[in-house]
């Protein structure tokens, strides 16, 4: 007999809309990333990231974007200025309440100052799963019962979102903890800033002398496929130009025969009366 699904009593108050669904989602999901990713026992980013305060503003805003598509003649410049103003808002309040900066700046520099184990090819990998073996252990212990044992069938909204920050808080930590990222979350710390231009291209010239010292040697250079390539993407407009695509040959040429061309026999004239 197939299982039944369960009969849930699931208060009506504790339903949200899908714009605040979305949103709270969003919003958990990220902060139990970066308090996985350091390591921190408490939260780390501020309530204001993804917070409340984007509903009014994102419904002002989208409501102003399908008015302007149904009947733009109808919106006036107010309207067209605090749609602006939202959307702005939207970017740069959630960019520095959620430390999009600083995050990037920490991994960036963390990165380039540990190169080998952030392109993975470091030999600490077994080392780091030994010295953080019981924290990586009750990541998977969370996990493992979660995915087994956990029945979330009648969880309301907010309880499956807290769940998902529980799954997104461990995978994160276990993806820090793998590569050997060790810094903590610390305000008071300033880094470097980084260019991601600077950043992928200081990795790629590792990766590149890496082939070229242990790969290059030993299969020579026919059989070495990254030489002139870059292993990760590069956001600059400068390194590809349409000259790189085309093929250095000569395309042969072939002569087109003549149409024959076809005298008409003459028609005689109509007779006239």
């Amino acid at each position: 007999m197939a299982d039944q699904e369960p009969d849930c009593e699931i208060d009506p108050e504790s339903v949200m809309s899908y714009q605040d669904f979305s949103i709270k989602l969003l919003s958990t999901s990220y902060k139990k990333a970066i308090q996985g990713f350091y390591h921190s026992e408490q939260p780390v980013i501020s309530d204001e990231c993804f917070g409340e305060w984007m509903v009014p503003k994102s419904e002002q805003f989208n409501n102003f974007v399908l008015e302007l598509y149904s009947d733009p003649m109808s919106t006036s410049i107010e309207e067209a200025r605090l749609a602006a103003d939202n959307f702005v808002d939207l970017h740069y309040i959630n960019r520095d309440s959620c430390q999009i900066k600083k995050l990037t700046d920490d991994y960036y520099n963390w990165c380039l100052n540990n190169l080998d184990m952030c392109a993975g090819y470091d030999e600490g990998f077994y080392t780091r799963l030994y010295q953080n073996g019981q924290e990586m252990f009750a990541a998977f212990y969370d996990l493992a019962g979660i995915w087994f044992f956990e029945n979330d069938l009648c969880y309301t909204d907010a309880q499956l979102i807290d769940e998902v920050g529980r799954i997104t808080q461990d995978l994160s930590a276990l993806a820090s903890y793998l590569i050997g990222f060790d810094l903590d979350f610390d305000l008071e710390r300033k880094q470097r800033h980084i260019r991601k231009y600077d950043f992928w291209t200081q990795v790629n010239e590792y990766v590149d002398s890496l082939y070229e010292q242990y790969y290059y040697p030993v299969f020579g250079d026919e059989e070495y496929w990254g030489f002139d390539e870059d292993y990760f993407f590069i956001d600059e407009d400068s390194l590809f130009t349409f000259d790189d695509y085309l093929y250095d040959m000569e395309f042969p040429t072939y002569e087109v025969p003549e149409v024959p061309v076809f005298e008409l026999p003459e028609y005689p004239a109509f007779p006239t009366w």
